[in-house]
């Protein structure tokens, strides 16, 4: 049923735009030359609504049990999985992403979705709107025989790709059974009448096309995809936490996976939760539009209502502070909604329900019958990216000038159909054309095999020869190679820029026998482990960029080995970690991710590369700048002395110094070696002398707090104080005054008002002043939340 219904719709497709185009014609005798006309016309639209739904989650929170769900008909009777095919091809998966393309009609009034088959693909929409005119006209076209539609006679492209689907197309359309062949049989009215009335009354009014993408968070595909949010602009997304399995443990660090996978613990770093890139996630789905991540609280256990209600509670508690923090607020439902995995509940039943929601919610859009040849010429053809300069020829021979066809792309990326990473980065000059192939292939790099590693030792350090990619790549190296390098994920190397002996002055053991002029450094294919231990000697830089660490170890490389072009990348299997070398001086600088804070460890203080590092830093924010990112602000920073080091998890929460800064505190100060006073020596001469730009600087903490707003916090605060006043004004005396002696006073907003205005009269001339209220606030809410349990 699912193949005669998609290759009606698309017949009718092309059957109704040449009624509509033939009226004006005196001839209804369809020819390629006719279809070739109707295609070029870009006046004749078709009505599509393009969503593209991910699910997402670990591995047992049932995400995959709701794609199969929503993959079924609207009968309730599930798809098979994975036996469709999209243009004679299995469809394909990529290391960490599972991908269906799915089309939907509303006919009868009832909604059907269907897998794409081979016989489907090539055209997902259908034309809409004029049903008066056509049942006025009351006329069908009539096609030649499909066996004397030879391709090799049809010439009306002057392209050998774009006259194969063009015939392909014709002959499809001439080989349905309701279309007239005999041109006796179509002058007779009746049926003329019979079959136009059959075409309208069958005909709704747009057609769904979907994609579906299963999502697996820890996976190296994760950063490329992290890439394209805000070009994904018709991406939802539905997230699943198990309330058994994932749950009780969303506020821990990341764990190894199934089979020990040792790839989470090259791209998930401890200092987060796994409910932060768990959240992170939805940013694919930025964009002008709100209330489009759905959270799914699934469960395997029978609750009572009332003890359900309770737990999805919590956890929609422990996500909006979260969310808060990421960005992506506004992009999440206001409810976390339930969801039973336990066998003949009716939960999914409202899934798919939902998931037709979606379809019907969405607003159609009009797009022209070329957009259509031209993308799904893509579907038939192995190709999985092909030129711009190619794509640019095959447009202009569809009428699609320029522009049109910057909106073509812009149009089918924003919901996954194609990748054009132009629109991240203008110099990329290829259009990826089958996204998940494309990354399947990418995955070879990404997650090398050990018999890649042991062909291409050096990749395992992150460090790739050009003969590798020529190899995984069967030649087409830039397609793949510039992609990850306009991303940020990877940067191109001469061989002069790479240290090729070790530290005892020796070739290096994974560089013998590599006699490449260029290399690729690509963090993501390193899976040793991370670099854990903190080293609070060090400077620091926080940057407002909020990326994934793999973006900031890249992005620093290219700028600094850029600036500083006699320095030399030092190979490491540590993945979050750079090593760099001024090979005159043999200094290192040694770049380590604690994100969202980066280390920076110089081996030996030095004015000079101290200044390279800090105009890299700023390349680095006027390149987020110029990809549209409205503020950018960053700051170097020496953790305080007074941090209890063993409880620090994550650095911009802790007590630090904005450098420059020539007093610190008297903590600081007495705990400080010489060799750190002349790091800090260094680091406050350079930042004076290369301060940090006015434009760059986190404006977030710096001014003074007045006193209206002094006395609005402490109004807040009594009137949570006054509900257990002893053990509230315990916890405001104890965070603020750090003394246990609250003496006959009173949880009232005025004696809260004199405690924090005396604090913070003390505080005025700190640095981040705001930051040190919220620091304090947030320790009262600590102490009086501890003495209360």
């Amino acid at each position: 049923m699912g193949k005669r219904l998609g290759a009606r719709l698309i017949a009718f497709n092309f059957i109704i735009i040449f009624i509509l185009y033939t009226k004006f014609f005196t001839e209804f005798h369809v020819t390629p030359n006719h279809l070739k006309e109707c295609i070029t016309n870009l006046n004749l639209k078709t009505k599509v609504k393009p969503i593209l739904l991910s699910f997402s989650g670990l591995p047992d929170s049932g995400k995959t049990a709701a794609v199969t769900c929503v993959r079924g008909s609207t009968r309730g009777q599930v798809l098979e999985k994975d036996n469709q095919q999209v243009g004679g091809e299995k469809q394909p998966e990529a290391g960490g992403i599972a991908f269906h393309e799915m089309v939907a009609a509303k006919l009868s009034g009832t909604t059907s979705i269907n897998d794409f088959t081979a016989e489907s693909c090539f055209a997902p929409v259908i034309l809409s709107a004029f049903k008066e005119d056509l049942l006025s006209e009351g006329k069908v076209p009539r096609f030649d025989d499909p066996t004397k539609a030879l391709c090799s006679k049809i010439k009306e492209f002057q392209h050998p790709d774009l006259d194969e689907h063009l015939c392909f197309i014709y002959q499809f359309l001439s080989q349905q059974d309701f279309i007239v062949r005999d041109l006796q049989q179509s002058e007779k009215k009746n049926v003329q009448l019979e079959l136009s009335k059959f075409l309208i009354e069958s005909l709704p009014e747009g057609i769904a096309f979907i994609n579906i993408w299963d999502v697996t968070f820890d996976e190296s595909v994760r950063h490329f995809l992290a890439a394209l949010h805000s070009h994904l602009y018709n991406h939802h997304m539905w997230l699943f936490l198990g309330l058994e399995t994932d749950i009780p443990k969303l506020d821990e660090p990341p764990e190894m996976g199934q089979n020990g996978n040792e790839r989470i613990h090259a791209t998930l770093m401890k200092w987060r939760p796994r409910l932060h890139y768990l959240l992170r996630n939805c940013r694919m789905s930025e964009g002008k539009r709100e209330k489009v991540c759905t959270i799914f609280a699934t469960h395997k256990v029978q609750y009572r209502y009332e003890e359900l209600t309770e737990k999805v509670k919590k956890l929609e508690d422990d996500v909006q502070p979260v969310a808060n923090q990421i960005g992506i607020s506004s992009l999440l439902e206001d409810k976390i909604e339930k969801l039973s995995l336990l066998p003949d509940d009716r939960d999914f039943q409202g899934l798919h329900q939902k998931f037709q929601s979606i379809i019907i919610d969405k607003p159609f859009e009009d797009i022209p019958i070329a957009w259509i040849f031209l993308r799904t010429l893509f579907y038939r053809f192995d190709w999985k990216v092909i030129t711009r300069c190619d794509l640019q020829i095959m447009a202009e021979k569809c009428n699609i000038d320029k522009d049109s066809l910057t909106e073509f792309c812009k149009f089918y990326m924003s919901f996954g159909s194609i990748l054009d990473l132009s629109l991240v980065n203008p110099k990329y000059q290829y259009v990826i054309v089958k996204p998940i192939g494309f990354l399947r292939d990418l995955g070879t790099l990404l997650n090398p095999s050990e018999e890649i590693l042991q062909k291409y030792p050096p990749i395992a350090s992150g460090i790739v020869p050009e003969t590798a990619c020529l190899d995984l790549f069967n030649g087409h190296i830039l397609a793949y190679m510039d992609a990850l390098v306009s991303l940020t994920l990877a940067i191109r190397l001469t061989k002069h820029s790479l240290e090729f002996k070790n530290e005892h002055g020796l070739l290096h053991n994974d560089l013998k026998n590599i006699t490449d002029d260029i290399f690729y450094y690509v963090p993501l294919t390193r899976f040793g482990d991370p670099i854990t231990k903190l080293d609070f000697s060090s400077v620091h830089v926080i940057t407002s960029i909020n990326t994934p660490h793999i973006f900031k170890q890249v992005a620093f490389t290219k700028y600094f080995l850029q600036l500083f072009p006699e320095s030399k990348l030092i190979l490491s299997k540590h993945p979050n970690q750079t090593i760099i070398m001024d090979s005159a001086t043999g200094i290192t600088v040694t770049l380590v991710s604690h994100s969202p804070a980066t280390r920076l460890t110089l081996s030996k203080p030095d004015e000079h590369i101290c200044s390279k590092i800090i105009q890299t830093y700023e390349k680095i924010a006027e390149s987020a700048i110029s990809r549209g990112i409205a503020a950018v602000n960053y700051k170097f920073i020496k953790v305080c002395a007074e941090s209890v080091h063993s409880k620090i998890r994550y650095i911009p929460s802790c007590h630090y110094h904005i450098l420059p800064d020539d007093k610190l505190c008297s903590k600081c100060n007495e705990a400080a070696t010489g060799d750190d006073v002349k790091l800090r020596q260094v680091w406050n001469k350079t930042l004076k002398e290369h301060p940090v730009k006015d434009c760059f600087q986190s404006t977030e903490g710096l001014t003074q707090v007045k006193g209206k707003e002094i006395a609005e916090v402490a109004a807040k605060i009594a009137s949570f104080a006054s509900k257990n006043a002893p053990v509230h004004l315990h916890a405001i005396i104890k965070a603020f005054n750090g003394t246990d002696d609250v003496k006959d006073l009173k949880a009232d907003d005025i004696t809260i008002n004199r405690i924090i205005l005396s604090w913070y009269e003390s505080k005025r001339d700190t640095q981040e002043p705001r930051r040190q209220l919220a620091r304090k606030i947030f320790e009262a809410k600590k102490f009086w939340g501890a003495v209360t349990l």
